[in-house]
């Protein structure tokens, strides 16, 4: 299982209200302290995620697993020497209301590349008959 922590602003951000990431560092990476209401250092030190979420005027952070299925099933493999993994489909619930969510992996120039390499990731929350929700740009940690 992998962690993610799921940002819910309480006012949008370029019309965006949920933002996802890899680590509490990766927030800062796309937001910044004065839209979340906290400074990574105060985030790190004063709060632990298995106490809760962690809300003020500004926004609600929830800590998060995606616990992936074994084997091929919804993932899209590229054969480039050996095989790696651009994009993955997890089933289930999503914090939008979707009802499945697809990931896809990205460099910093936003081609696909393998998810052990990547640095940025779009995260589609999607109805049953694969309706987009919400999407969400993402940026991971190594």
């Amino acid at each position: 299982m992998s962690k993610i922590y799921h940002v819910e602003l309480k006012e949008p951000k370029d019309g965006k209200q949920h933002f996802y990431f890899g680590s509490r560092a990766a927030i800062y990476q796309e937001l910044s302290r004065q839209e979340i209401g906290i400074a990574l250092k105060s985030l790190t030190n004063n709060h632990k995620f298995a106490d809760g979420d962690y809300t003020n005027k500004k926004c609600t952070i929830r800590l998060g697993y995606i616990t992936r299925k074994k084997g091929n099933r919804g993932k899209k493999q590229i054969n480039m020497g050996k095989k790696q993994i651009t994009s993955e489909r997890i089933d289930g619930p999503t914090p939008s209301g979707g009802d499945y969510s697809e990931i896809y992996y990205q460099d910093a120039a936003g081609n696909p590349i393998d998810k052990e390499k990547a640095v940025t990731a779009i995260i589609r929350e999607c109805s049953v008959d694969g309706e987009l929700i919400n999407e969400t740009f993402a940026s991971l940690d190594s």
